[in-house]
């Protein structure tokens, strides 16, 4: 009979054991998780803001005609001269160097 009881002393001992860490594991999980949507929401929060800052982006036409010719041309693959603050697009290198003979002569 001793034994049965030792045995059950035991086995209660465990149990509350088991009972304790279980909870006080629970409650640092609830903890780091708060922590966690904290930081996520002050990020978000964040993005928010820096979105907010951010000036409207002015896409430039992604064709330009050519100032000599008159053809379009992709602003990309067209030849550039600047000229007191202002660029001109040609879509060849004989186009460009037409136009700045014309404009020297």
């Amino acid at each position: 009979m001793d034994m049965l009881l030792s045995l059950m002393r035991i086995t209660m001992f465990i149990l509350l054991f088991r009972a304790v860490i279980s909870i006080i594991t629970s409650i640092v999980m609830t903890r780091k998780i708060k922590q966690a949507q904290q930081k996520q929401a002050a990020w978000n929060q964040q993005m928010m803001e820096m979105k907010e800052k951010q000036q409207p982006v002015e896409f430039q036409p992604q064709m330009v005609k050519d100032d000599y010719c008159g053809r379009m041309v992709s602003r990309d693959k067209a030849y550039i001269v600047r000229s007191e603050d202002k660029s001109y697009h040609f879509c060849s290198w004989e186009c460009r160097q037409k136009y700045i003979s014309s404009e020297a002569g």
